[in-house]
């Protein structure tokens, strides 16, 4: 698992990024209270999977990378958002 935290005042554009197969909005009350937005993207390679989720609200963007191998519990989208919302809240 990594997080990655950028000072980021304005939103970025994800329009490009919503095109691709892989990319999937997560709706969260607590994002869309603070205005801010939130996705995951997979790359699903069979047995393994690598899932990058991102998180913005104003002033910081948050990204949890993590993924899935086998039956073993995985970093999804809702999980990297929970990680991210532990962080900015505290």
């Amino acid at each position: 698992m990594e997080v990655r935290f950028a000072a980021i005042s304005e939103q970025p554009d994800y329009s490009p990024l919503e095109g691709m197969a892989s990319f999937e909005r997560v709706s969260d009350e607590w994002v869309a209270a603070n205005n801010g937005d939130a996705f995951t993207m997979t790359v699903d390679i069979g047995i393994s999977a690598v899932i990058g989720t991102t998180i913005w609200v104003p002033g910081v963007e948050v990204t949890v990378s993590g993924g899935r191998w086998a039956n073993l519990p995985e970093l999804d989208g809702p999980a990297g958002l929970e990680i991210a919302k532990q962080i900015l809240v505290s």
